[in-house]
Protein backbone atom coordinates (compact mmCIF):
# COMPACT_ATOMS: atom_id res chain seq x y z
CA UNK A 1 0.00 0.00 0.00
CA UNK A 2 1.43 3.37 -1.06
CA UNK A 3 0.39 6.65 0.56
CA UNK A 4 0.56 10.00 -1.20
CA UNK A 5 3.80 11.75 -0.26
CA UNK A 6 2.23 15.23 -0.43
CA UNK A 7 2.15 16.92 2.97
CA UNK A 8 -1.14 16.42 4.83
CA UNK A 9 -2.61 14.14 2.14
CA UNK A 10 -3.91 10.81 3.40
CA UNK A 11 -4.79 9.32 0.01
CA UNK A 12 -3.83 5.72 -0.64
CA UNK A 13 -2.63 4.91 -4.14
CA UNK A 14 -4.31 1.73 -5.32
CA UNK A 15 -2.31 1.72 -8.57
CA UNK A 16 0.60 4.12 -8.11
CA UNK A 17 2.14 3.25 -11.51
CA UNK A 18 5.49 4.58 -10.33
CA UNK A 19 4.05 7.77 -8.82
CA UNK A 20 4.67 8.87 -5.24
CA UNK A 21 1.68 11.19 -5.09
CA UNK A 22 -2.03 10.74 -5.71
CA UNK A 23 -3.65 11.87 -8.94
CA UNK A 24 -4.81 15.10 -7.28
CA UNK A 25 -1.22 16.11 -6.50
CA UNK A 26 0.49 14.71 -9.60
CA UNK A 27 2.15 17.08 -12.04
CA UNK A 28 -0.02 15.63 -14.80
CA UNK A 29 -3.29 16.67 -13.11
CA UNK A 30 -4.96 19.72 -14.63
CA UNK A 31 -7.93 21.51 -13.12
CA UNK A 32 -10.56 22.35 -15.76
CA UNK A 33 -13.58 24.03 -14.15
CA UNK A 34 -14.70 21.54 -11.51
CA UNK A 35 -12.93 18.56 -13.12
CA UNK A 36 -9.46 17.16 -12.53
CA UNK A 37 -8.22 15.80 -15.87
CA UNK A 38 -5.00 14.20 -17.08
CA UNK A 39 -2.48 15.78 -19.43
CA UNK A 40 0.98 14.25 -19.80
CA UNK A 41 3.83 15.77 -17.84
CA UNK A 42 7.29 15.76 -19.42
CA UNK A 43 8.09 12.17 -18.44
CA UNK A 44 4.75 10.86 -19.67
CA UNK A 45 4.96 12.90 -22.88
CA UNK A 46 8.32 11.28 -23.55
CA UNK A 47 6.80 7.79 -23.17
CA UNK A 48 4.01 8.71 -25.58
CA UNK A 49 6.43 10.27 -28.08
CA UNK A 50 8.88 7.35 -28.02
CA UNK A 51 6.04 4.86 -28.46
CA UNK A 52 5.16 6.41 -31.80
CA UNK A 53 8.62 6.47 -33.38
CA UNK A 54 11.26 3.95 -34.31
CA UNK A 55 13.97 4.17 -31.68
CA UNK A 56 16.25 1.39 -30.42
CA UNK A 57 14.12 0.52 -27.40
CA UNK A 58 12.75 -2.94 -26.82
CA UNK A 59 9.13 -3.31 -27.97
CA UNK A 60 8.45 -5.02 -24.64
CA UNK A 61 9.67 -1.95 -22.74
CA UNK A 62 7.61 0.37 -24.95
CA UNK A 63 4.53 -1.78 -24.46
CA UNK A 64 4.99 -2.07 -20.69
CA UNK A 65 5.53 1.69 -20.35
CA UNK A 66 2.38 2.48 -22.31
CA UNK A 67 0.35 -0.11 -20.38
CA UNK A 68 1.45 1.41 -17.06
CA UNK A 69 0.66 4.90 -18.30
CA UNK A 70 -2.74 3.76 -19.56
CA UNK A 71 -3.50 2.33 -16.11
CA UNK A 72 -2.56 5.65 -14.49
CA UNK A 73 -4.72 7.62 -16.95
CA UNK A 74 -7.61 5.21 -16.42
CA UNK A 75 -7.55 6.14 -12.73
CA UNK A 76 -8.55 9.69 -13.66
CA UNK A 77 -11.58 8.18 -15.43
CA UNK A 78 -12.65 6.38 -12.27
CA UNK A 79 -12.66 9.68 -10.38
CA UNK A 80 -15.25 11.45 -12.58
CA UNK A 81 -18.95 10.95 -13.13
CA UNK A 82 -20.12 9.04 -16.20
CA UNK A 83 -19.72 10.89 -19.49
CA UNK A 84 -17.42 13.49 -17.91
CA UNK A 85 -14.00 14.09 -19.50
CA UNK A 86 -10.85 12.93 -17.76
CA UNK A 87 -8.24 13.51 -20.50
CA UNK A 88 -7.33 17.00 -21.64
CA UNK A 89 -6.33 16.36 -25.27
CA UNK A 90 -8.53 14.55 -27.78
CA UNK A 91 -5.48 13.33 -29.76
CA UNK A 92 -4.03 11.63 -26.71
CA UNK A 93 -7.42 10.21 -25.76
CA UNK A 94 -7.72 8.58 -29.18
CA UNK A 95 -4.17 7.21 -28.83
CA UNK A 96 -4.98 5.40 -25.59
CA UNK A 97 -8.60 4.56 -26.32
CA UNK A 98 -9.09 4.39 -30.12
CA UNK A 99 -12.74 3.34 -29.83
CA UNK A 100 -13.64 5.64 -26.94
CA UNK A 101 -16.23 8.32 -27.30
CA UNK A 102 -14.71 11.77 -27.33
CA UNK A 103 -16.69 12.56 -24.18
CA UNK A 104 -13.64 11.12 -22.39
CA UNK A 105 -11.65 14.18 -23.55
CA UNK A 106 -12.17 17.85 -22.86
CA UNK A 107 -13.59 19.62 -25.90
CA UNK A 108 -10.86 20.99 -28.19
CA UNK A 109 -11.99 24.59 -27.95
CA UNK A 110 -11.74 24.46 -24.14
CA UNK A 111 -8.55 22.37 -24.05
CA UNK A 112 -6.51 24.28 -26.67
CA UNK A 113 -5.75 27.40 -24.59
CA UNK A 114 -5.01 25.28 -21.52
CA UNK A 115 -2.59 23.06 -23.48
CA UNK A 116 -0.94 26.17 -24.97
CA UNK A 117 -0.42 27.59 -21.48
CA UNK A 118 1.01 24.29 -20.21
CA UNK A 119 3.43 24.13 -23.15
CA UNK A 120 4.50 27.71 -22.54
CA UNK A 121 5.11 27.02 -18.85
CA UNK A 122 6.98 23.74 -19.35
CA UNK A 123 8.67 24.56 -22.65
CA UNK A 124 8.57 20.86 -23.50
CA UNK A 125 6.76 19.47 -26.51
CA UNK A 126 6.44 15.80 -27.40
CA UNK A 127 8.20 16.47 -30.74
CA UNK A 128 11.18 17.97 -28.89
CA UNK A 129 11.21 15.04 -26.51
CA UNK A 130 11.35 12.54 -29.37
CA UNK A 131 14.39 14.33 -30.80
CA UNK A 132 15.95 14.49 -27.35
CA UNK A 133 15.30 10.75 -26.88
CA UNK A 134 16.96 9.92 -30.19
CA UNK A 135 19.94 12.16 -29.34
CA UNK A 136 20.37 10.60 -25.91
CA UNK A 137 20.11 7.06 -27.26
CA UNK A 138 22.55 7.95 -30.05
CA UNK A 139 25.01 9.48 -27.56
CA UNK A 140 24.83 6.40 -25.36
CA UNK A 141 25.49 4.14 -28.36
CA UNK A 142 28.41 6.35 -29.45
CA UNK A 143 30.12 5.99 -26.08
CA UNK A 144 30.72 2.32 -26.90
CA UNK A 145 31.40 1.27 -23.35
CA UNK A 146 33.05 -2.03 -22.66
CA UNK A 147 30.21 -3.97 -21.12
CA UNK A 148 32.11 -7.11 -20.23
CA UNK A 149 31.16 -8.36 -16.78
CA UNK A 150 33.53 -7.38 -14.01
CA UNK A 151 35.28 -10.34 -12.39
CA UNK A 152 35.62 -10.13 -8.62
CA UNK A 153 38.16 -12.36 -6.88
CA UNK A 154 37.87 -12.77 -3.14
CA UNK A 155 41.20 -12.96 -1.29
CA UNK A 156 39.86 -12.80 2.23
CA UNK A 157 41.06 -9.21 2.75
CA UNK A 158 38.45 -7.42 0.75
CA UNK A 159 38.00 -7.67 -2.98
CA UNK A 160 40.40 -7.62 -5.84
CA UNK A 161 38.74 -6.45 -9.01
CA UNK A 162 40.20 -7.47 -12.35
Amino acid sequence: MVHCQETACTAVLQQPCGHEVCRSHAGCAVQVADLLVWHPDNREAYIIAVAGVEVPISPAIKSASLATLKTWVGGFGRNVKAKQPYILAEEICSLFYPNAKMSAAVASDVAAPIIARIREETRAFPEDLVDLGKDVLGDVAAINLDVEPMVVNSTGQGRVVS
